[in-house]
């Protein structure tokens, strides 16, 4: 199937040097996560900790948002789990776990249950930053890694971006990816894969290139 594509690339060579101008990129990747058995947070015996855990931190004025700059009131942050999710935990490889941490003293399961909803597992978000566009739990370790120290003036260095689809005549369907002010129409015979509203996750962010909308164009024809 033929695809057509119009791409608005800001990508400029500096003339005389293999240095390139500050530019936009986008990569999208799709990830089957195994979740291991576990139960659910009533019936977690170990669910108790947690609560105790966030209610010291609230006592000792810790609920602040972990990113830098952040104003989010105390009543939105939530606690991550660090090290290891709660529901991960049952895959985790005790020796393995102590070997790589043994100045956590985790030599048991139950000292390894404790630990993961214990304080020194969690650390406070707000929703934004845990779960939101600009969480942990969706932008990729070396660009959330970024958000407390980035400087202001520039482009966030990762964002969430929407695809809209609709109808651009018999036959022929108009895809637009959007993110901040950057956007790019993918032209395609054929049924959208996308609805509209539908989002994708780009960690890498924002305008794309020739090669990721050709990747975007793909993944409308359902290759």
């Amino acid at each position: 199937m033929s695809e057509n594509v119009t791409v608005t690339v800001d990508v400029t060579a500096v003339p005389g040097t293999e240095a390139t101008t500050a530019h936009f990129q986008t990569r999208t990747v799709h990830i089957r996560q195994y979740v291991p058995y576990h139960p659910t947070r009533v019936d977690d015996p170990y669910y108790r900790l947690f609560d105790q855990a966030r209610a010291r931190m609230k006592r000792l004025g810790l609920l602040k948002c972990a990113v830098a700059g952040c104003t989010a009131p105390e009543s939105e942050i939530e606690a991550h789990h660090t090290l290891c999710e709660f529901s991960m935990s049952n895959g985790v490889d005790i020796a393995k776990f102590e070997a790589l941490h043994p100045d956590l003293h985790v030599e048991s399961d139950d000292d390894f249950q404790r630990f993961v909803e214990g304080q020194g597992n969690l650390t406070p978000y707000c929703k934004l930053h845990h779960t939101g566009d600009l969480g942990v739990h969706v932008l990729d370790g070396p660009m959330f890694e970024l958000l407390p120290v980035w400087k202001d003036g520039l482009p966030l260095p990762a964002e969430r971006v929407t695809i809209t689809a609709q109808s651009a005549g018999t036959g022929g369907t108009t895809v637009e990816v959007n993110a901040g002010d950057a956007s790019v129409t993918v032209d395609s015979a054929g049924a959208p894969a996308f609805a509209p509203g539908d989002s994708v996750l780009d960690p890498a962010m924002l305008r794309p290139d020739e090669e990721d909308a050709a990747t975007v164009a793909a993944m409308k024809a359902g290759d």
